[in-house]
C-alpha cells in the first residue's frame, strides 16, 4: 500500500432524486486533555464510525495550518492580539465552537457516509480534529501568560487527541489516510487580501509572482518525484479552494465545476491511487493563473454529481 505524499459504489437504486450529501456528527470534548496539561476549555472532536468493509480503516482529518488573515480560515495565530482575539471564536474555543454549530457538524465531501457520493471511502472511521489551537498542535509552553490567561500547549492536545484515537481502536488499522490542509500567500497587506479574493483585482507584480510561484513549485515537484524511489501520487490544480476534503465542491464532485484532471475528480483520483488502481500523475499545465471553481448552488450541483456517479459506475 503506497504511503501518503501530502498537502492528498454500490448502486442501490436508479432513483436518486432528492439524494442529499453530508451527514451530521456530533462534536464531542476530550475532557481527559486537562489532566494531561491541555489547558483552557477542552480540545474537540468528532467521530463517526466505520462499517462494513471499511471497519478496519480510518480517515483522520485534522485541522491545521492555513494561514488566512485574521485567522478566518483557521491555522495559526502569529501575535498576541491575534491568539486573544482567536480564544474568543470557535477557532480557539470549543465552547464557542458547540455553541455556535448547535452541537454538530456535517461530514461531506471524502467524509460522508453516502455511497453515492463518496464511493471509495464511504464506510471508514472518520475522526475529526478542530482547531482550538493556534499553533498547528505544535506548541508547548509550560508557563501561562498571567496577563491574558492565555495557554500555548497545542502539543498536548495533540498528543491527548493520538492517545483517544488509539483508544476507540485505531491502534488496529489496516488502512489510515490523513490530508492536512494548508494554504500559504506572499504576504498580508490589503493588496495580497484583495488580490487572493478576485483576481482581477491583482497587479502586475502579484499576478507574476503567482506565475513564478508556480513555475518552481512544478519543477520542484517534478525534480522530487523524479528523484524518489517510491511510488507517488499527485493532482495539482490551478482552482481557488479552501477545503478540499471535507466539501463536494473540493472532492467527491470537483469534476463537476470544473476542477478535474484526466476526466477524475479529486476522490477519484485519491481512490484509484491509494488503493493501487492506478497511478495518477496530473497536473494542470495550461493555466498558469488561479481559476475560479464554484459551480452551482448545492442542491444542483448535488443532482448533477449523482447523475455523474450512476453514469461513471454503471456498466
Amino acid at each position: 500500500m503506497a504511503t501518503l505524499l501530502v498537502a492528498l459504489l454500490t448502486i442501490l437504486s436508479l432513483v436518486v432524486v432528492g439524494i442529499e450529501a453530508g451527514q451530521k456528527v456530533i462534536i464531542s470534548l476530550l475532557d481527559s486533555a486537562i489532566a494531561k496539561g491541555a489547558d483552557g476549555t477542552p480540545p474537540a472532536y468528532a467521530y463517526r464510525p466505520g462499517f462494513g468493509d471499511g471497519v478496519d480503516n480510518w480517515h483522520v482529518y485534522l485541522e491545521t495550518n492555513n494561514l488566512e488573515l485574521q485567522c478566518k480560515g483557521g491555522g495559526w495565530c502569529w501575535n498576541l492580539e491575534q491568539c486573544l482575539g482567536r480564544a474568543k471564536i470557535p477557532l480557539g474555543s470549543s465552547a464557542k465552537l458547540i455553541s455556535t454549530n448547535n452541537g454538530s457538524v456535517p461530514f461531506q465531501g471524502m467524509l460522508d457516509d453516502n455511497s453515492t457520493f463518496n464511493p471509495d471511502f464511504h464506510n471508514w472511521h472518520v475522526f475529526k480534529i478542530f482547531y482550538c489551537d493556534g499553533s498547528s498542535f505544535m506548541s508547548d509552553v509550560e508557563d501561562v501568560d498571567p496577563k491574558h490567561n492565555l495557554t500555548y500547549r497545542g502539543a498536548r492536545i495533540y498528543d491527548a487527541m493520538m492517545d483517544e484515537l488509539l483508544r476507540i481502536g485505531m491502534g488496529n488499522a489496516k488502512n489510515a489516510v490523513r490530508q492536512i490542509s494548508l494554504t500559504l500567500y506572499q504576504d498580508r497587506s490589503q493588496s495580497w487580501i484583495n488580490c487572493i479574493r478576485n483576481l482581477m483585482s491583482c497587479n502586475l507584480t502579484e499576478i507574476e509572482i503567482m506565475k513564478d510561484f508556480r513555475f518552481t513549485f512544478i519543477n520542484t515537484l517534478k525534480s522530487t518525484i523524479a528523484n524518489s524511489s517510491s511510488r507517488r501520487g499527485y493532482f495539482v490544480h490551478n482552482c481557488y479552494r479552501h477545503g478540499h476534503i471535507e466539501e463536494i465542491r473540493g472532492s467527491t464532485c470537483s469534476l463537476i465545476v470544473g476542477n478535474g484532471l484526466a476526466n477524475k475528480n479529486i476522490a477519484e483520483a485519491v481512490g484509484d491511487w491509494y488503493f493501487d488502481r492506478s497511478e495518477f500523475q496530473e497536473m494542470d499545465m495550461l493555466n498558469n493563473l488561479p481559476r475560479n471553481c464554484t459551480g452551482d448552488d448545492l442542491p444542483i450541483l448535488e443532482k448533477k454529481c449523482s447523475d455523474y456517479y450512476i453514469h461513471h459506475q454503471m456498466p
